[in-house]
């Protein structure tokens, strides 16, 4: 899916001090690689969030079904497309330090292999129905019709999760985040707006949750409020900062 463009606009448009260009393209700069992270995903995710927690709502003896049919899929998932692993491999044969190509999964293009995931996921959520795996697979369904293009059925899959899941669900951030950024495509920037301060609630999006609403803010040529968004978002991580040192 293609990344939404943000105009830069110049300082007589803006009528504002150079400071906050200088924040304009910063955000610009984070979303591009921000972005580019959320698209991707890996399994370290469930990981790092408590992949206890994806399983406990199974029986022993599904367990282990479902850990093999969710790493199935995000296997596909995060597959090699064969356009980037032929760039990989060049890049490798012209630094024989880089070693040799990794034999993973390759499909032909990255359509084919977000709609090949797409199926794994749904699948995973129709056998596991009812349990955290279903949910995690319904997450990562959504990211994938996202990638695709498929906006509302996006919306819809990040709700059911948000629906489902728990508040104090280890990876609710991730459906926030990715819920905000569908709202964004949609221009629906209200609604962006509020996923993405829900998302800033989280230790995970205190730094990249207010860039976010900044965004929307500037794409709604709301520069003054943008302006404010960040400026607020500095004074607390400088001030958490300081009174981490004191602490320390």
């Amino acid at each position: 899916m293609a990344i939404a463009s943000v105009k830069r606009f110049t300082r007589k448009e803006l009528k504002q001090p150079d400071e906050f260009i200088t924040w304009t393209s910063r955000i610009v700069k984070f979303i591009v690689e921000r972005r580019k992270a959320f698209l991707i995903g890996t399994v370290a995710t469930i990981a790092i969030t408590g992949g206890a927690w994806v399983y406990k709502t199974i029986s022993d003896s599904k367990a282990l079904d479902a850990s093999n049919a969710l790493t199935a899929a995000m296997k596909v998932y995060q597959a090699d497309v064969k356009e980037d692993k032929d760039k990989k491999d060049d890049e490798k044969a012209s630094d024989p330090l880089k070693g040799e190509s990794d034999k993973k999964l390759t499909f032909p293009t990255h359509h084919e292999r977000l709609k090949a995931a797409l199926d794994k996921f749904d699948g995973v959520a129709k056998k596991f129905s009812g349990s955290n795996v279903a949910l995690v697979a319904d997450l990562y369904a959504g990211r994938c019709h996202l990638e695709l293009g498929g906006t509302d059925a996006a919306i819809a899959a990040f709700q059911r999760y948000l629906t489902k899941s728990s508040p104090k669900d280890p990876m609710r951030f991730l459906a926030l985040e990715a819920l905000g950024y569908a709202y964004e495509d949609l221009k629906r920037y209200d609604e962006a707006i509020a996923k993405f301060q829900e998302f800033s609630n989280h230790e995970v999006g205190r730094t990249a949750g207010p860039k976010h609403v900044a965004r929307v803010l500037i794409a709604e040529k709301k520069f003054k409020e943008a302006k404010d968004v960040l400026e607020k978002a500095k004074k607390t991580a400088i001030d958490a900062a300081k009174g981490k040192g004191a602490i320390e």
